[in-house]
């Protein structure tokens, strides 16, 4: 996010400030109308954007962000849930930041964070050379499952550490 507020008429429009997808208002100066908002010191912000994953990724940058989503825990599983549930983002596919595009099978986050939660379907990831991960409501309530990094999905969630 950039350190500079957008608005200085609007005291409740700064970085970090949250953000309510639709509204027209950027309320978190990031230059993205998404749902957004803090949880314990991560920033998340779910987004429909149309796009394959490394331009999803691309885009999480280029708004300040540490990239694609890291998701560390149940709580934060819940809370971008409840982030995208908010805004029914409730589609089939929100690109997140795990990939294992380095090594096939060793699935790592592309911010750097440690690996150590995992919210696969029951079904995933499947044994198709599927590097890239995305958040499904459609068809796995709101676990993941791997995809090609190249397909289109409805949208994407980033986060800043």
């Amino acid at each position: 996010l950039t350190a500079e507020d957008c608005d200085d008429t609007d005291a409740s429009v700064y970085p970090g400030a949250g953000d309510s997808e639709g509204d027209g208002i950027d309320g978190d100066c990031d230059g993205m109308d998404c749902e957004a908002g803090m949880l314990d010191g991560a920033y998340f912000t779910a987004c429909r954007l149309d796009n394959d994953q490394p331009s999803a990724e691309a885009a999480c940058i280029e708004a300040g962000y540490d990239g694609l989503a890291s998701i560390l825990s149940d709580t934060e599983q819940g809370y971008i849930e409840s982030l995208m549930t908010a805004a029914d983002l409730t589609g089939d596919g929100y690109w997140i930041g795990l990939t294992d595009r380095v090594d096939e099978g060793t699935w790592v986050w592309s911010d750097g964070s440690p690996t150590s939660y995992l919210d696969w379907h029951s079904s995933e990831p499947d044994p198709a050379e599927e590097d890239c991960v995305a958040i499904s409501w459609t068809t796995y309530a709101g676990q993941w499952f791997d995809a090609p990094c190249s397909s289109v999905r409805q949208g994407m969630v980033c986060s800043q550490r």
